[in-house]
């Protein structure tokens, strides 16, 4: 085959083609990072100066920003939530069925307000927010439910918080209130008996009336936890208007009771399903002519034959004296110790040298004999005997051991 000049015409045009082919496509993917010599053969600066390529090779106006208001964009283009509320009182509510009410959520902003979600501190009040998205300018119900089968009560008061893409308030909080139509009246709920001198026994009644159709009956009432000197009685009263009615006797002794406010809480079971179990409280300040320190004694860890390591303190205004001193278990021992012309009693705890290691929990009774009246003293002492342990030779106030030879 002869080459002829039409086959060299044809191959010059094919391989100009080519080149301006490469050369285009390089001009439209090069980047305005310039390359640089010195870094070829270092993978490291290879590396960022690809990084700086793609840098150059994205937009600023093309990145995702997301809420976040940049430079140079308007402050104002951002959702702004507002509710029409911020305390919602629904009134009295149903005993017997869910209550549904509304609060309008707005959206004051240029965006649109992403509702994410609605806590509440109860599951007895749920808000409910059925459409998310509010556009700018728009408005949305959140629907709030009371459910009555979880009020242990007759009022409630309940907190819901609503979360959105709001950069500035992202939560905003709604306290809803309601009161519950009450099957039966209680009056008092919560016993007060005021100040009280300690000895003296207190008593108060509470009395109860059915208000509705369904019948009402009284298992049981009693202390609940730690109410030391509290007792109730439950006692059926005649029929009122043919509605079932009860007094609840509530005595309180405070012989034993500690100069201080004293705090207790009390249970009731009925049969009506809401209010099974109903809850009450009883308190009183009780009061004494003198003043007794520590309550309750800790005395940590000690060893056997330990002695005045801790000292419970009695003080009054007036003369004094203390009889029937003791202290339950044989580990432990206590001393009543007096300073002259002071109406301060120090009571001096000790640990016997052969007590037994361990846990030990035990009670100082005493009686404090003052203003004319005998006022009945129990403390809890507590301590660690602990194991293998000599008898020491100095307590932290310097006083001997018991046995141990004085320098």
């Amino acid at each position: 085959m002869k080459l002829r000049a039409s086959h060299i015409v044809v191959a010059l045009g094919v391989v100009t083609a080519v080149v301006l082919g490469l050369a285009i496509y390089q001009s439209q993917t090069r980047s305005d990072v310039p390359a640089d010599p010195e870094i070829a053969g270092d993978p490291e600066l290879e590396f960022l100066q690809e990084v700086r390529k793609e840098a150059v090779a994205v937009p600023l106006g093309k990145q995702e920003v997301g809420t976040i208001v940049g430079e140079g964009m308007d402050p104002s283009m951002v959702p702004v939530i507002e509710v029409e509320t911020h305390v919602y009182d629904m009134g009295t509510v149903a005993n017997d069925k869910p209550t549904k009410g509304q609060v309008m959520i707005f959206n004051r902003g240029k965006l649109p307000l992403e509702i994410s979600q609605v806590t509440t501190t109860c599951a007895c009040t749920m808000g409910t927010v059925v459409n998310k998205a509010i556009p700018p300018g728009g408005q949305e119900p959140m629907i709030v439910t009371i459910d009555p089968n979880r009020i242990p009560g007759f009022d409630s008061t309940k907190t819901l918080s609503i979360y959105s893409n709001d950069s500035k308030n992202s939560i905003v909080q709604v306290d809803v209130t309601c009161k519950v139509e009450p099957e039966f009246s209680i009056e008092p709920r919560d016993v007060d008996f005021g100040v009280v001198t300690k000895g003296e026994v207190k008593k108060g009644a509470i009395k109860i009336v059915q208000l509705g159709n369904q019948e009402l009956v009284i298992h049981e009432v009693k202390p609940s936890g730690a109410a030391p000197g509290l007792t109730m009685e439950t006692k059926a009263l005649a029929p009122e208007n043919g509605k079932n009615a009860y007094e609840i006797l509530v005595t309180l002794d405070t012989s034993s009771l500690p100069a201080s406010l004293y705090q207790a809480n009390y249970t009731m079971k009925t049969n009506i399903k809401r209010l099974e179990t109903f809850f009450g409280h009883v308190s009183a300040n009780v009061t004494a002519p003198y003043h007794v320190e520590p309550r309750p004694v800790s005395l940590g860890s000690v060893i056997p034959g330990q002695s005045d390591i801790e000292r419970l303190k009695v003080t009054s205004e007036q003369p004094f004296n203390i009889t029937g001193l003791s202290i339950s278990g044989k580990d432990l021992s206590v001393a009543e110790r007096r300073v002259e012309g002071v109406n301060t009693a120090f009571l001096d705890i000790s640990v016997a040298p052969d007590a037994a290691p361990g846990v030990k929990r035990e009670e100082v009774t005493f009686n404090v004999n003052v203003a004319g009246g005998v006022f009945a003293e129990k403390i809890a002492v507590s301590a660690v005997v602990a194991r293998g342990g000599a008898p020491a030779q100095e307590v932290s106030n310097g006083a001997p051991a018991t046995g141990a030879a004085a320098p």
